[in-house]
C-alpha cells in the first residue's frame, strides 16, 4: 500500500519559459567592447538562432550548463561601457539590483530594475556558487547583471523558489557569483574587467545600457531536450534519500549539479540518486520506493512525488546480520526483495544475495558484520 510522500526537499520553480515551442527570452550583458555578452546557459540552450536586441543575429561562442554560464557575440565591435566583475563574495545583507528584461511577453519592453539585499552568501542546500538575494526577478531576468552600489556586478541572476509550487517561498531568489563568472571567462581566455569595491560609481543608467534582451529562435519542444531551468523540469530534492529505479545510465566522478543537470535535461529520467562520498551519479527511468542513505541525495520529478513510497529504511552494501532469517524469496531482484519486506508486518530487515539473487526476511536482527556482496535493508 502506498503512502503519500512528504516533500521534504526543496521544490525549484527556476526561471525560464519552459520548453520552447516558438521562442523564449532572456537577459545578458556585454563584458568587453568586441560584442560578447555574458548570459546563462539555459537561455541560449538548443536555440536554433539568437538575436540580440537592437543589435541583431548572435553565435554561442562557449556554454556551460552545470555553471549555468554562456557567452554569445555579435560578432562586432561596440560602443558600450563593458560592466565590470566584481571578484570576491558578496556581503551578507549589501544592496544590490537586478537588472533584465522580465516578462517580454507581458510587460513593457524596456529594461527593469529590482532592488534587494544579499540574503544568504550561499545559495540551495548551501550551493557556494551562488546567492540568496531579495531583489525579485522574473522569468526573462534570466542571465541579467545583479550590481552593487557602486554598479559592479556581484552576480548573475539565475533561479527563484516560485510560491506556485513552494508555498512557504516569499520573494526567494538567486543569482550565480561573479566570483565564478571570473574564473568562467578567465578559463575561456576572455578579456573582461575587474572592479574591486571602490568609491568609483557607475550610475545605473549608464549598466542598463550594456543590458541586453536575448531572444530564442526555433528550439524545439523536442522529448529528449528540456530547458533544465524550466517550469516543467521541477524537481523536488531530499537529503539523505535514494531513489530505488532502474538505473539507465551511471555517471562517475561529477558534482551533484551535473547529476541533477543530466536528470532535467534527459525525456526519460524521472529521478537520480547521487551518491556524495563516491561522486557517483544513477540515473533512472523509473523509481518505485525510496531508502535512507546518509551519503545520498535524491532527486525526483514533481509529478511523481505523490507516487513513491517513503519507505525509511536503510540499505547497506556488503554487510549482513546473522540470524533472525524466517523466509527466503528464491529468484527475486533487490527491488522485489526490498518490496516483500516493505508489505510485511513482521520483517525488520532484509539481505538480498546478489549472486544467487536470494532474498532473505528477517524478523530480528542481531549483530551487523562484513559480508561482501549481500544488500541489506534494515527499518
Amino acid at each position: 500500500m502506498r503512502s503519500i510522500a512528504a516533500a521534504l526537499g526543496m521544490l525549484f520553480g527556476l526561471l525560464g519559459n519552459g520548453a520552447i515551442a516558438q521562442d523564449s527570452t532572456g537577459t545578458g550583458f556585454f563584458f568587453d567592447r568586441g560584442g560578447r555578452v555574458l548570459t546563462n546557459a539555459h537561455v541560449v540552450q538548443g536555440c536554433v538562432s539568437l538575436i540580440v536586441d537592437q543589435y541583431g543575429p548572435a553565435t554561442v561562442l562557449a556554454s556551460d550548463p552545470i555553471l549555468d554560464l554562456a557567452v554569445a557575440t555579435i560578432g562586432r565591435a561596440q560602443d558600450v561601457k563593458p560592466l565590470a566583475l566584481r571578484p570576491g563574495q558578496p556581503r551578507l545583507a549589501e544592496t544590490v539590483l537586478a537588472i533584465g528584461f522580465p516578462l517580454a511577453d507581458v510587460l513593457s519592453e524596456s529594461v527593469k530594475v529590482t532592488t534587494g539585499n544579499v540574503n544568504s552568501t550561499s545559495g540551495i542546500k548551501g550551493d557556494d556558487t551562488t546567492f540568496q538575494m531579495s531583489a525579485p526577478i522574473q522569468p526573462g531576468n534570466s542571465g541579467g547583471p545583479v550590481i552593487d552600489e557602486s554598479g559592479a556586478v556581484v552576480g548573475i541572476s539565475n533561479a527563484t523558489l516560485a510560491e506556485a509550487v513552494y508555498d512557504r517561498a516569499q520573494n526567494v531568489n538567486f543569482a550565480i557569483k561573479s566570483e565564478v563568472a571570473i574564473r568562467y571567462l578567465s578559463r575561456l581566455d576572455y578579456d573582461f574587467t575587474i572592479r574591486a569595491p571602490s568609491d568609483e560609481v557607475t550610475t545605473v543608467e549608464e549598466v542598463a545600457s550594456s543590458v541586453v534582451k536575448i531572444e530564442c529562435f526555433g528550439a524545439q519542444a523536442s522529448q529528449n531536450q528540456r530547458d533544465p531551468l524550466a517550469p516543467n523540469s521541477e524537481i523536488v530534492l531530499f537529503q539523505g534519500v535514494d531513489f530505488v529505479g532502474f538505473d539507465y545510465e551511471i555517471l562517475r566522478n561529477v558534482s551533484a549539479r551535473t547529476c541533477q543537470t543530466a536528470c532535467q535535461g534527459s525525456s526519460i529520467c524521472k529521478a537520480f540518486t547521487y551518491n556524495r562520498r563516491h561522486g557517483v551519479c544513477f540515473l533512472k527511468d523509473d523509481v518505485a520506493i525510496s531508502i535512507s542513505n546518509d551519503d545520498a541525495l535524491g532527486g525526483i520529478e514533481a509529478g511523481l512525488v505523490n507516487s513513491v513510497i517513503m519507505s525509511g529504511f536503510m540499505v547497506q552494501s556488503n554487510v549482513d546480520s546473522v540470524g533472525g532469517d524466517y523466509a527466503r524469496v528464491a529468484g527475486s531482484s533487490f527491488l522485489g526483495c526490498f518490496l516483500e519486506c516493505a508489505s510485511d508486518a513482521r520483517c525488520r530487515a532484509f539481505a538480498y544475495v546478489t549472486e544467487k539473487e536470494d532474498c532473505w526476511l528477517k524478523d530480528r536482527v542481531g549483530q551487523i558484520s562484513r559480508q561482501p556482496g549481500v544488500e541489506f535493508g534494515i527499518r
